[in-house]
């Protein structure tokens, strides 16, 4: 358990980036293979302490089987919000692909560009610009909102 623990601690340090140029396509790889590497311990850790949950409630120590819920929120959660990947290429209202990496977008013309999820809702900071996007858990691979002109855009995943 406590080597779970390490594990996720030493993965949930994030790759930065400043540049604006874009991450070779290597790199990108990479990163791609460490998050559903990361995501894989996660979900094993939230199954074992799952089980624990159950181990501790049937035995009726229900201080200990809530500190494990709490875990389990922990894991499956950042700043209290459910995390969420938008790894992979959009296509962004049937005309340009972005790429998203982790917490960051690679617009048409290889520029970064970073991003946040928070109440449900996607912020794009492009610049002085940003674009405010609803995200549907029940529909993950479309996105719709606006940008700060009142735009509509509507993207859609094509690839992972």
């Amino acid at each position: 358990m406590k080597f779970i623990i390490l594990i996720c601690l030493i993965c949930s340090f994030s790759l930065a980036f400043s540049s604006e140029k874009e991450l070779p396509s290597e790199v990108q790889w990479l990163v791609s293979k460490r998050k559903e590497a990361v995501a894989k311990v996660d979900q094993a850790f939230v199954e074992e302490l799952e089980k624990l949950k159950v181990k501790y409630t049937k035995t009726g120590d229900l201080e200990k089987a809530n500190l494990v819920v709490t875990l389990i929120k922990q894991t499956k959660s950042i700043d209290g919000e459910e995390k969420i990947s938008l790894d992979g290429k959009w296509l962004v209202n049937e005309k340009v692909t972005r790429t998203f990496s982790g917490n960051t977008m690679i617009d048409q013309d290889g520029k970064q560009h970073s991003w946040a999820y928070q109440n449900g809702v996607i912020t794009i900071q492009i610049g002085k610009s940003w674009e405010k996007l609803q995200f549907d858990p029940k529909n993950p691979d479309v996105l719709k909102g606006v940008n700060n002109s009142g735009t509509p855009h509507v993207y859609k995943r094509i690839s992972n």
